[in-house]
């Protein structure tokens, strides 16, 4: 069986390798472009649009303070209900909105988590047509 050796990605490239410092005190793994000076996830021209999808990346969090208050709503109806303060009725009516507004929180984690493949698929093709990968 014959074995095929992958190209260097850095030979397409010139070979030059980024000379930017990562957060984790290391050189950059990346290659950069012939006539670049960094790579695209370093290059300071793109500093504003990194700061933009970084910025969209932070709100991906799930909504739990949201989801907490409903939880601590329904817990306390059910020991409204057990102690007689409230009807059975009134009682599911409020799991009914409660449930609502669960289903709201889901679909807005849902949105974001689409957003965030959405912003990492961007960069990715970036990263493509730029030849980075």
């Amino acid at each position: 069986m014959q074995m095929h050796k992958q190209a260097d990605p850095g030979a397409e490239s010139g070979g030059l390798q980024c000379p930017a410092i990562t957060y984790a005190g290391e050189r950059c793994k990346r290659y950069i472009l012939p006539g670049q000076d960094f790579c695209s996830q370093h290059d300071p021209r793109r500093a504003d649009q990194r700061k933009r999808a970084a910025s969209r990346a932070g709100k991906a969090s799930p909504p739990i303070r949201e989801s907490t208050e409903i939880r601590e709503m329904v817990l306390k109806r059910i020991e409204e209900v057990i102690k007689g303060e409230i009807t059975p009725p009134v009682a599911h009516a409020v799991a009914a909105l409660g449930n609502t507004a669960i289903a709201s929180l889901r679909l807005d984690v849902k949105v974001r988590e689409i957003e965030d493949i959405t912003r990492r698929l961007d960069a990715l093709e970036m990263d493509v047509k730029e030849g980075q990968m």
